[in-house]
């Protein structure tokens, strides 16, 4: 796969970060007209996985690869900083996004095996209420991934703070 200006990660061959702020910054207006869209965000739980792997870098390929391989045509996966994984998933709610979550962290069984890490996430969906801003989903969305490793790791949190339709 060849980066496009950008909108590849050339490590992982998924979208960048870039391209997925571009078509969430598209989508989140159609979403305040009533459309549903969730995001969810993927991470690798312990804080210094990378130093007990030779290659941490193949580690974040590994993952990417296992997310990508998952997800339907009409999802975004993007790589979304160092070690995280962030999916749009339009026309999906909350319980579709826990849906998706759970085929993910099954798919990524033999991850853990082979890498020893574990995986956790982080569930947003909007749907046209409230007034809150692109910034704000993103924000209590990492806040849902740091309460699902602050739990113990391995595990999904839904976002809280109406982001969660």
């Amino acid at each position: 796969m060849h980066d496009v200006d950008g909108l590849r990660d050339p490590a992982t061959g998924l979208s960048s970060q870039w391209h997925f702020e571009i078509v969430l910054d598209f989508l989140f207006p159609i979403a305040h007209r009533g459309v549903t869209l969730t995001v969810a965000l993927f991470g690798i739980d312990e804080g210094n996985w990378a130093d007990d792997h030779a290659n941490p870098d193949q580690v974040v390929t590994d993952l990417g690869s296992t997310i990508g391989g998952v997800t339907r045509n009409s999802d975004l996966v993007a790589r979304f900083e160092e070690d995280t994984f962030i999916c749009l998933l339009p026309l999906c709610n909350i319980q579709g996004g826990l849906v998706f979550a759970d085929r993910i962290r099954d798919a990524l069984e033999d991850f853990t095996k082979r890498t020893g890490t574990t995986v956790s996430a982080g569930i947003a969906s909007h749907r046209g209420e409230g007034d809150g801003t692109v910034a704000d989903m993103l924000e209590s969305l990492r806040g849902a991934l740091v309460a699902a490793r602050s739990a113990g790791g391995d595990r999904v949190e839904i976002s809280s703070e109406g982001w969660s339709v």
